[in-house]
């Protein structure tokens, strides 16, 4: 695999360097004082789906405490749709602990997002917060469209790629576990889905557009100490579009984290091969 071109450590380093450990201050957290590390979660269940945990953290861990939660629903009608406790609870010795949300799948309604918010009953003076957002959504049935090559500009490398179309939605698609399949360490379980079509150059994405007009989709792999990698696309459509003379979809885009940009603007292309169930 060629190495990622890394633009953010330069930066990283001056931070660094301009710390001095005799200036720190230690900070003794309370058993108490419960937080989110992560401020959001998007969940997509399948049939087998009965329940999505979240992570609620603490600063110490010595002794049992309940915290308790307040729950809202964006869409209150949802609300009756799911199981949402009104506490958490750590055991001694915890200093993590799951909050779990539990639902009937088959009660959900099929590509509608339920968005809920998580509050903790908590004070901290960490530089975390005690709000969570979470998104959960009944995944749609997917088809094999067909079978194409996958290029990853970040990992100048190509792989034989699936394309999938979603029953319930005939302009849905995405690529499941794309990355996964260029690369056997990463994590299963993120997608790349996005509108189009099926003849016109314009494509588009479920996620929403920044004031850039771009939109960030999580890759599954994670690069070191900087966790999740992102494909940050420009969807304009001079860059991001399908060209049906070559039958090849282009995606332009920067490989990121959450601390900055990787490498440099490029493009991933997927060009369709033979067609499966579903394809043309």
């Amino acid at each position: 695999m060629k190495a990622i071109k890394i633009l953010i450590f330069t930066a990283v380093l001056a931070a660094a360097a301009a710390c001095d450990p005799t200036d720190m201050v230690t900070y003794e957290a309370r058993n108490d004082e419960a937080f989110f590390e992560t401020s959001s979660y998007s969940f997509v269940a399948t049939s087998e789906t009965t329940s999505c945990s979240v992570t609620v953290s603490r600063g110490n861990s010595e002794g049992a405490i309940t915290v308790p939660v307040t729950v809202a629903f964006a869409d209150e009608p949802a609300a009756s749709l799911f199981s949402a406790p009104d506490h958490v609870e750590f055991a001694d010795g915890e200093i993590y602990a799951d909050y779990t949300i539990s639902f009937d799948v088959t009660d959900l309604t099929i590509g509608v997002t339920n968005a809920i918010t998580i509050t903790l009953d908590s004070e901290t003076d960490l530089l975390y917060s005690t709000e969570c957002s979470v998104s959960i959504m009944r995944d749609y049935t997917w088809i094999d469209y067909a079978t194409g090559t996958y290029y990853s500009a970040a990992f100048g490398e190509s792989w034989s790629q699936v394309m999938q179309r979603a029953s319930e939605n005939q302009d849905l698609y995405r690529f499941e576990n794309w990355y996964m399949n260029g690369d056997p360490d990463t994590e299963a379980g993120y997608n790349f889905q996005f509108t189009w079509d099926g003849s016109s150059a314009t494509l588009g994405f479920t996620e929403p557009a920044d004031g850039n007009g771009c939109v960030t989709v999580p890759t599954g792999y994670s690069y070191g100490a900087y966790g999740m990698t992102y494909m940050y696309i420009d969807t304009a459509a001079e860059y991001t579009y399908y060209d049906s003379a070559t039958q090849t979809f282009n995606f332009n885009y920067q490989f990121i984290v959450s601390a900055g940009a990787l490498a440099d603007w490029a493009d991933d292309t997927f060009t369709l091969g033979s067609a499966s169930s579903g394809g043309e």
